[in-house]
């Protein structure tokens, strides 16, 4: 199962959840970034 990076910023009684982009990695491995 593939990590999800997520951070999380109180604001009084709720969280604001924002998640962050991450490079896509194919099935064998290989980073495809944004900037290709």
């Amino acid at each position: 199962m593939a990590k999800s990076n997520v951070s999380f910023k109180p604001l009084g009684s709720r969280v604001l959840v924002e998640p962050i982009e991450q490079e896509e990695v194919t099935a064998s491995g290989i980073v495809l970034p944004e900037t290709a």
